[in-house]
């Protein structure tokens, strides 16, 4: 089986216990207005670093492209074939992201820190994007890795139809953007529905992650209600997690607009659902 990897980060430590290697799955069904990682929206998405481009020219006999102060400018409805381009330019300035693997293929790069999992308790988690959106493949690789004794943890925003998958990795990084089903829906698209329903039924132990971000869903009342929910299932601990801004430069490497507040989160209400969080005897982190 077959599956869209965007990247593979090695000894990542934000993403689970211990020393981890985190694969991004390309694809999310949802569309959460500060997004840290656009290029994995959705398939076939091309990448242009302007700090990379040496104005040689080669991508200029391309519908769409010319030349612009410091680099090019690309208009995209135009430009057919800008998937091309990654082979074209001659100083790595494009990038198509996205790389279709097989689960064997997957598992042999995954069992190269093998050692680094034992000796830090550490393992393997699927993120994205939304990895839920390729859960059979997800499921084959899990179980694979589970045969060489490797820790498993799924990072989801859980908005799909429930998946055995759910039930065979070993940790659950579930992210819970509101509680409020239209305060949901103004943050990533969608309503939440689902994502509460499939967490009532998760078995395995939870992480809920909340990020924080100004002016979206900040609110302390629905903070509190996000921190309620969570003490009713198998949740271990919360991660605060502090709305940033490293992924903005990727909006303009895509041609994309970037919709979300560049304000930094408030201390105050941080401090406030900290002490909630404590007062209800739930374990949290800040930043994971």
């Amino acid at each position: 089986m077959n599956g869209l990897i965007g990247k593979i980060q090695r000894y990542s430590t934000k993403d689970g216990p211990g020393i981890r290697t985190t694969v991004f799955m390309v694809g999310c069904n949802l569309r959460c207005k500060w997004c840290a990682n656009p290029e994995l929206l959705k398939a076939d998405q091309v990448m242009y670093h302007k700090e990379k481009c040496h104005r040689c020219g080669s991508c200029l006999a391309y519908e769409g492209i010319q030349w612009d102060t410091t680099g090019v400018k690309i208009n995209r409805s135009q430009c057919k074939k800008i998937k091309e381009l990654e082979e074209i330019c001659p100083f790595e300035a494009y990038e198509n992201v996205g790389k279709w693997m097989d689960s064997d293929e997957l598992v042999q790069i995954l069992l190269k820190d093998k050692e680094y999992y034992s000796q830090s308790n550490g393992g393997v988690t699927f993120s994205g994007g939304e990895a839920l959106l390729q859960a059979d493949f997800v499921y084959e690789c899990t179980k694979k890795l589970h045969k060489y004794g490797i820790h498993v943890t799924l990072d989801t925003a859980c908005a799909l139809p429930y998946h055995p998958v759910l039930d065979e990795v070993d940790l659950i990084l579930l992210d819970i953007k509101a509680y409020d089903a239209l305060l949901h829906k103004k943050c990533t698209g969608i309503k939440n529905d689902q994502i509460l329903e499939n967490a009532k039924k998760i078995r395995k132990p939870v992480i809920v992650r909340m990020v924080l971000v100004p002016e979206f869903n900040d609110e302390l009342e629905d903070i509190k209600k996000r921190i309620d929910f969570a003490s009713t299932i198998h949740c271990i601990q919360i991660d605060f997690l502090k709305y940033h801004i490293l992924g903005v430069s990727k909006y303009e490497q895509l041609g994309l607009s970037y919709e979300c507040s560049l304000k930094e989160l408030d201390e105050t209400i941080l401090q406030s659902a900290i002490k909630y969080a404590e007062e209800k005897h739930i374990e949290y982190t800040i930043g994971g």
